[in-house]
């Protein structure tokens, strides 16, 4: 009889995690999972049956911690804090963040992406310009800041940007986000 694994699915997320937190998503295989665990490749298939199933529990896991930080009140302001906390993560976690990226755009993955999203334009549901709009126009307000804080979200590791601070790049979000909703006020 096969010895039970010491190893729960947490577990084996959480060391994947870590090590494209080290070394890039470049770097994470069964393989080099099975070396991070000090086990074999067949943990990963037994427990996850594919490489493309653990990459999709990675980015699950991936989602809740950006999410954490999208939640964390900062500014007092529930559209800035998550446009903060998106930034915040891109800072803090290069790797997870250019993992989340390279997976945006596969189509087994989408409707993760998508239930992210979903859950923050709900939230904007409590912000005082969204909340009397429509489901599609409160999307459309999310996805226009989200454009912004995504191209800094990319600027914040090119040589140019990289010495600016989490404040620093936080205070860009907020003087942007505030034009932008002023503007948004009188449109609507």
């Amino acid at each position: 009889m096969p010895k039970p694994s010491v190893y729960s699915d947490d577990d084996i997320v959480s060391a994947a995690l870590a090590l494209v937190r080290r070394e890039g998503p470049e770097a994470l295989s069964a393989r080099s999972l099975a070396n991070e665990l000090s086990a074999s490749t067949m943990l990963v298939y037994t427990r996850f049956g594919s490489m493309e199933d653990l990459r999709t529990a990675m980015v699950r896991q991936a989602y809740r911690l950006m999410a954490k930080l999208q939640f964390e009140p900062r500014t007092g302001d529930i559209f800035l804090d998550m446009g903060v906390g998106y930034v915040r993560f891109a800072k803090r976690e290069p790797n997870i963040f250019r993992l989340l990226n390279e997976t945006l755009y596969r189509p087994e993955l989408s409707s993760i992406h998508e239930g992210h999203t979903a859950m923050l334009v709900e939230r904007l549901a409590a912000h005082p310009l969204a909340s009397g709009l429509s489901l599609d126009a409160r999307r459309t307000y999310f996805l226009q800041g989200l454009v912004y804080c995504h191209g800094l979200a990319h600027l914040c590791h090119t040589e140019q940007y990289r010495q600016l601070s989490e404040d620093d790049l936080a205070e860009l979000v907020i003087y942007t986000g505030k034009r932008y909703m002023e503007g948004f006020g009188r449109v609507e």
